[in-house]
């Protein structure tokens, strides 16, 4: 399985959010590396930063140009931090050209020349900082080795509640 910063290489990633309701929305995204986070350039309104505005969780992998994941592709965990700072989004911006040269400037270009064209002022971009999910220490380890008595800290027994079937 690929890691989080590995996928910079590839030319499209599929970026999946989630629904209130839990239903998760793919889209297929430009990604950038910036230092140990991956980097997505989006526009501010869009329907993938309402849903990280409320929930900043993502599952990543790659894809095609449409969106297609290829079967058997496991997903990597992640989370994305919204940034909106005119400095961020000028870095994301930087990094996404270097790494779609062409690409970049034709699209953008284009929308550009839409907005011009509607007489709407060019829509206003975020950029995404995605880094990897933190593992949890499985929930028979926060039990203790013995799987006796142990001394779980609040935070550990509400993992095990979560994770508990009842």
């Amino acid at each position: 399985m690929p890691t989080l910063l590995a996928l910079a290489d590839e030319r499209f990633i599929s970026l999946t959010t989630f629904r209130r309701s839990g239903k998760a929305v793919s889209t297929p995204v430009w990604v950038g590396r910036d230092g140990e986070a991956l980097v997505v350039l989006t526009p501010a309104h869009s329907g993938k930063v309402k849903r990280l505005r409320r929930d900043p969780r993502v599952e990543i992998r790659p894809c095609g140009r449409f969106g297609k994941v290829s079967a058997g592709v496991e997903a990597i965990a992640g989370n994305a931090e919204l940034r909106e700072e005119p400095a961020d989004v000028v870095r994301a911006r930087a990094t996404i050209r270097r790494t779609y040269p062409v690409e970049s400037r034709v699209f953008l270009g284009i929308e550009r020349l839409g907005e011009r064209l509607r007489g709407r002022p060019p829509a206003p971009r975020l950029a995404l900082h995605i880094t990897p999910t933190p593992r949890e220490p499985p929930v028979a380890s926060l039990a203790g080795e013995s799987g006796g008595p142990s001394r779980l800290t609040g935070a550990q027994r509400a993992v095990r509640r979560r994770s508990s079937p009842h």
